[in-house]
This record gives structure tokens, sequence and C-alpha cells, in this order.
């Protein structure tokens, strides 16, 4: 990675661009199933906007994994970590089981998986509302800012200590 004709930024924003792509047709594939089987209503400019945004932050997350773990269990206890933290409190709030009102879904907003959640439900059909909004804010400027001023500073220094330079 250190002599290849390419920038980091161009490495990173590859490889996120490519799991986005990925994952976005993946998805689209089980949303077209509900949407002719089961006749789901989806606005589908809303639900790829969602779908992109959330999967490139998550896509730039597995970075900050790769970065702070030594082999691929640390990443996957790290995965874990991460799904304790954030997913499972905005799943148990989705499902309306703890963390139920208004509040908390303002106050799980900070997480990742809950402005995604948010951003998901717009493109079937919720309205248009703050917390929506919000959790657009909160992926957009976290890919931006978490790539510019994590991921790619942290890249190379990553990428000297796997090689073993």
């Amino acid at each position: 990675m250190l002599v290849t004709p390419v920038t980091n930024k161009e490495l990173i924003l590859s490889k996120a661009i490519a799991n986005t792509i990925h994952n976005l047709f993946s998805s689209l594939l089980i949303i077209l199933v509900f949407y002719f089987v089961k006749n789901v209503e989806v606005n589908w400019f809303f639900i790829v906007i969602a779908l992109v945004l959330s999967i490139f932050f998550h896509s730039l997350l597995g970075f900050v994994f790769s970065f702070h773990s030594k082999d691929f269990t640390s990443v996957l206890v790290n995965v874990m970590i991460y799904s304790f933290v954030f997913t499972i409190p905005s799943a148990l709030n989705f499902f309306g089981l703890i963390f139920k009102g208004e509040v908390w879904e303002h106050v799980l907003l900070i997480a990742p998986t809950q402005s995604a959640i948010k951003l998901i439900e717009v493109g079937f059909g919720a309205p248009i509302e703050l917390k929506s909004i919000i959790g657009f804010l909160v992926l957009l400027l976290g890919s931006i800012f978490g790539f510019k001023y994590y991921v790619l500073p942290k890249f190379k220094e990553y990428a000297v200590r796997q090689s073993g330079v």
C-alpha cells in the first residue's frame, strides 16, 4: 500500500465506496422483494440516500475498528462492544421494549444506528421530522469529519504497522 501509485485518500475511498455499492445493491434487492411481494410502500429517493449514508458511515467505522485491533478476534470484540453501546439501545427503542418515548429517540440520535433507523423510516413513508434531519446530519457530518480527521490521518500509521516496516 505504501508504494502504490494512488494516494491514501483514494485507497480509503475506493474501499468504502466499493463496500457501499455492494451493500446498497444487496439491500435494494431485499427491499424490491418486499415492494413486489408484500406491496410495501417505498420512497426510492430517500431509501437510497439513507442506505448510502449509513453504509458509507459504517464502512468508515470498519477502518476505525481495524486501526484499534491487533487481530480478527479483537475486531469482532470491538464490533460487539459497538453493538452493545449503540445498536442494542436503538433496537430496544425501535421495538418499544426499553428506552421508550420521544426523549429517548432524540437522545439516541447521537448513535449512528438510531440515525440510520430514522432515515430509513423516511424511506418507508415516515414523515420528515426533526429527528430524521438530525439523523441525516449525524451520519453526513460523522462521515465527513470521521474520514478527514480520523480515518485518513491514521491510515498511514496503520499501513506501516501492518506491513511490518
